[in-house]
């Protein structure tokens, strides 16, 4: 879960800071090896939810991201988010940029089509 440009204040909860900015505030919940929290509709059902927001302890997270196993490889996906990154899959750190600083087509294809065929052996019954 995170809270983006969170008070200051709410740092001096964990830590002795004299002078507060504003932070980017994350909670990590994870399962132990080899075991699963649930789906995300118990999660989701399980927690505290306001307006599109997760609340925990009083504060509010506008975010919130899954690391799923997709094929042999650990994936972020966003769950909750004003921009609309529910459901998406982040791929930042699989792609290629050119000189531009956008990414190429060829390394977009490439990672998109190892998701997808992840999904179809998965689908298939080939892959658990």
């Amino acid at each position: 879960m995170i809270k983006r440009d969170a008070p200051g204040d709410l740092a001096d909860r964990y830590f002795n800071n004299p002078s507060p900015d504003s932070i980017d505030f994350e909670i990590i919940v994870s399962a132990r090896r080899k075991r699963t929290l649930g789906s995300i509709s118990s999660l989701m059902s399980s927690m505290k939810t306001s307006k599109g927001v997760i609340v925990d302890d009083g504060i509010n997270f506008t975010e919130a991201i899954a690391e799923i196993k997709v094929g042999n490889r650990t994936r972020r996906v966003g769950v909750l988010g004003a921009n609309g990154d529910a459901g998406v899959i982040d791929v930042t750190n699989d792609i290629e940029r050119g000189p531009n600083g956008h990414p190429t087509f060829k390394s977009v294809k490439k990672v998109t089509n190892e998701i997808l065929e992840d999904f179809y052996q998965t689908m298939k019954g080939d892959r658990a």
